[in-house]
């Protein structure tokens, strides 16, 4: 069994991504953020009892504790990944084109005219079906609406001002907080769907972002008219 992500099917976050996934985490650890690193670098300041020395520790435990949360949620994003790839890839000895996500995976198999479809959130291992079986299939995803922060401000002194300011601060974390959970709901509820002859899986649906789900209704339409070929390897798609 297949237990690594081959080098041509592997999937890397992008810079961007991770460059967002930093604002959130400074964000939704805005308000903590401070008091914590102040904690956290008091053994520092108290081995070499010098302030500036604690001060530059604290501003390092700032920067880093969001990176840290970064690198967890990549790690967990690529242990999922692992996951699927691993559940889907090993589903027959015969796939043609594939896919998988944190959250799932789909597979063609042209010789057995069958598809793999993996949910994790349905289910640990994927269901195989065959291609007559489909009775319709769409891309699909809800809208997403995000919440924004705003707070009028009733400063009329310095003292009121910092108070003005942390509550700023803690809104916008609560806020980037609420934006996240509705961004993860949504992309559960985005990908493939599949309406299916089968009295114990009537629809189902393989998670995956918008774009990738339609492109894989492309092929799906190839498989239906005749004219998808089969590759010379196992192929990721899109790649």
């Amino acid at each position: 069994m297949s237990t690594t992500i081959k080098n041509e099917h592997k999937k890397t976050i992008t810079m961007d991504e991770t460059l967002g996934l930093y604002a959130s985490y400074l964000f939704r650890m805005g308000p903590m953020l401070v008091p914590l690193s102040l904690i956290l670098a008091i053994p520092i300041g108290y081995l070499v009892k010098d302030i500036i020395i604690y001060g530059i520790a604290a501003v390092v435990i700032w920067i880093f504790l969001p990176i840290f949360a970064v690198w967890l949620r990549k790690r967990k994003t690529r242990k999922w990944q692992s996951k699927a790839y691993t559940s889907i890839i090993n589903t027959t000895h015969d796939i043609d084109y594939f896919n998988y996500t944190p959250a799932g995976g789909v597979a063609i198999d042209l010789n057995n005219k069958s598809i793999a479809a993996l949910n994790f959130n349905v289910s640990k291992e994927p269901i195989i079906f065959p291609f007559d079986s489909v009775m319709s299939y769409q891309a699909w995803g809800p809208g997403l609406e995000l919440e924004e922060a705003t707070l009028v401000s009733t400063a009329r002194d310095f003292g009121d001002l910092m108070l003005n300011q942390h509550a700023e601060q803690q809104l916008h974390a609560e806020v980037e907080a609420r934006n996240v959970r509705r961004r993860q709901q949504m992309a559960s509820q985005t990908g493939l769907y599949f309406n299916l002859d089968d009295l114990n899986n009537p629809s189902y649906l393989v998670p995956m972002p918008i774009d990738e789900a339609h492109n894989w209704t492309h092929a799906l339409s190839k498989i239906y008219d005749g004219s998808l070929i089969k590759p010379g390897n196992v192929t990721l798609y899109p790649k």
